[in-house]
């Protein structure tokens, strides 16, 4: 047992060291997502499964406040929340996992809003329909991927990607990510 947990405790610390490379990334993607909001836009969050629970997380750290309680709420939306509305779409739309990301970009994503999408393959076909409708709708992409990127790698204005190939490993990276985009986001949304 002590051998799982050493393995874990070392491979998440050598992908967090390979993925510290991307400080001046995380910085921009960052500042694209505090101007974006600035102007008017909003930030769409979406994720299947754990990287579900990292985009309400998200979400929740955003919009409630991080380490500044009682800034400004800043605004953010996990796009699998709305449950009625997903389940409505999977009873009533044909292929209607696929596409019910793609719904909410298109109602909800205006022009320099920012669409974050999480995925550790990459690979997601409901986040790739929503990604290419961002795409169509002038809506700025963000992907937290792992496992080289995938297709979603090619769609994104903005990436990072986890240089690993275990789903545990990538998502407790994107963990630490996440949080450090989270503290700077709010930082200068409150200047």
């Amino acid at each position: 047992m002590k051998e799982i947990i050493e393995k874990y405790f070392r491979e998440c610390a050598v992908a967090i060291s390979q993925t510290a490379t991307e400080k001046e990334n995380i910085i921009k993607i960052a500042e694209v997502i505090t101007d974006s909001a600035k102007k008017g836009g909003q930030l769409l969050v979406a994720g299947h499964g754990g990287s579900d629970s990292d985009a309400s997380h998200i979400v929740g750290e955003l919009l409630v406040g991080f380490k500044i309680k009682h800034g400004k709420p800043f605004p953010a939306i996990n796009l699998y929340g709305e449950e009625a509305a997903l389940t409505a779409h999977l009873n009533d739309e044909p292929n209607g996992y696929e596409t019910f990301l793609q719904t909410q970009v298109r109602a909800l994503g205006n022009r320099g809003s920012v669409l974050w999408g999480i995925s550790t393959s990459g690979n997601s076909l409901a986040l790739i329909k929503a990604f290419e409708e961002a795409k169509r709708k002038g809506v700025i992409t963000f992907g937290l991927l792992g496992k080289g990127g995938g297709k979603l790698k090619e769609l994104c204005d903005y990436s990072i990607i986890v240089p690993h190939n275990d789903t545990p490993i990538i998502q407790t990276v994107h963990n630490v990510i996440y949080h450090a985009i989270c503290e700077i986001v709010e930082k200068k949304y409150n200047e």
